[in-house]
């Protein structure tokens, strides 16, 4: 089948230290209040971009302040920070004042599990995973999955958590949502993806789709995306109600795709409404991938990218018309040329 392809035009450039190692772990690029946030560190820092609404920009707002522990999930809330460490969440404000800290049992040292944090959509309250209780026995009860009162840290509610000594990520919706995504990555065993929703003091935690399908890129108009760990499909879902969803299309790479030697890399997500931006590549770590335009309806191709010099292999859709490429310490935008 002949593709169509389609020149990408940078619109925007511009240095952001750290950024290719940083896109490397779980909060290195976040969706949060309705806009796309970078991540990064230098050295004892931890540094926060907010990427621009307009496309012939790069960033809009630059906040940074010094890190409560080395490592760690740093989730940017307005123009302070929530940090999730090994026994404490901590929520920085713009001055690095400390503004409270809730301890928790702390993830065993040399161990998988690794916490991590957001604000709720209302900025009322702050949803963390944490490590669970050892009983005397030494049973676990579990990962769990907590909220708190986001201007004094005081628990609010709590839910157990179906995986143990995961490594967790939270993303919310860029078009606005009562809830938040999880997805919880156990290494070898099932992966998990989340819906998270806090009503009347109740903390709701409800599977999205199928195990083993974690969630990738971006939510935009009550549709998000999940692939196969095999990278061998793509599936769109539409929220039908609070806390449930449907799968709405499916793309294979072997048919829907027109490539059944590559498979799906990075973080597929929406370029806008219409239009998903799908990188794949024979290899799952590729240094090199091509770069497909879904219909966003169907996930059906419509077109491959051709840029204008070698760009990086995982690409990050804004959901606003553009879309972000890295190399080295360069952070680039670009939209489909008209």
């Amino acid at each position: 089948m002949a593709v169509s392809v389609i020149a990408a035009q940078l619109t925007a450039t511009e240095e952001c230290l750290g950024i290719e190692e940083s896109l490397g772990g779980l909060d290195g690029w976040q969706v949060r209040d309705g806009g796309n946030w970078l991540m990064t560190r230098e050295e004892s820092r931890i540094v926060a971009y907010r990427v621009s609404p307009v496309p012939s920009q790069l960033f809009s707002e630059r906040w940074e302040w010094n890190s409560p522990e080395p490592g760690g999930y740093a989730s940017p809330a307005g123009s302070g920070l929530i940090f999730s460490g090994r026994g404490e969440i901590t929520r920085l404000a713009d001055d690095g004042t400390v503004r409270w800290v809730f301890r928790h049992d702390a993830w065993p040292e040399g161990g998988l599990g690794k916490g991590a944090c957001t604000l709720t959509p209302s900025g009322e309250h702050v949803i963390a995973t944490v490590c669970g209780a050892v009983g005397e026995d030494g049973s676990y009860e579990g990962d769990l999955c907590v909220a708190l009162d986001s201007s004094s840290g005081e628990l609010v509610a709590r839910s157990v958590l179906p995986a143990f000594s995961a490594l967790y990520e939270f993303q919310q919706s860029l078009s606005g949502s009562d809830h938040v995504f999880l997805s919880a990555g156990q290494g070898q065993d099932e992966f998990h993806s989340m819906l998270v929703t806090l009503r009347s003091g109740e903390l709701s935690v409800l599977p999205a789709g199928a195990i083993d399908e974690p969630f990738t890129g971006n939510s935009l108009g009550g549709a998000f995306l999940k692939m196969a760990r095999d990278g061998a499909s793509l599936t769109r879902y539409q929220m039908e109600g609070p806390g449930t969803c449907r799968s709405a299309a499916v793309a294979w790479t072997e048919s829907t795709l027109s490539s059944p030697d590559l498979r799906l890399v990075g973080r597929p997500g929406f370029v806008d409404e219409a239009t998903v931006l799908a990188p794949v590549a024979e290899d799952w770590w590729p240094e090199e991938s091509r770069h497909l335009l879904l219909n966003s309806r169907t996930l059906r191709l419509e077109a491959m990218v051709e840029y204008p010099f070698a760009v990086s292999p995982d690409p990050i859709a804004l959901g606003d018309g553009t879309w972000l490429t890295v190399s080295n310490d360069q952070v680039y935008r670009w939209r489909a040329a008209k």
